[in-house]
């Protein structure tokens, strides 16, 4: 049995507090930051400017598109959506 102090620390984290990183006496480090990627053309981006540019949110119109699409294939290939 997990004492207390794990079970609400791998609720609060997501994960086992035994994969946690840890340094012996200065405890648990910090999340590392993503490094930042070379794009031939565009140079160096951070991953989230990347991602914006190649997939920009939807707007209402494209989501609602694309929810009829899913369903469309889904009833296509007789899978049932999620609720």
């Amino acid at each position: 049995m997990q004492p207390r102090a794990f079970r609400k620390a791998e609720k609060r984290t997501g994960r086992p507090q035994a994969l946690a990183p840890r340094l012996p006496l200065l405890g648990r480090l910090p999340a590392l930051p993503l490094p930042p990627l070379w794009v031939p053309g565009l140079g160096v981006r951070s991953v989230d400017a990347l991602l914006a540019a190649l997939a920009p949110p939807l707007s209402a119109e494209e989501g609602v598109y694309l929810q009829s699409l899913r369903a469309l294939a889904g009833s296509f290939l007789g899978a049932r959506p999620k609720t």
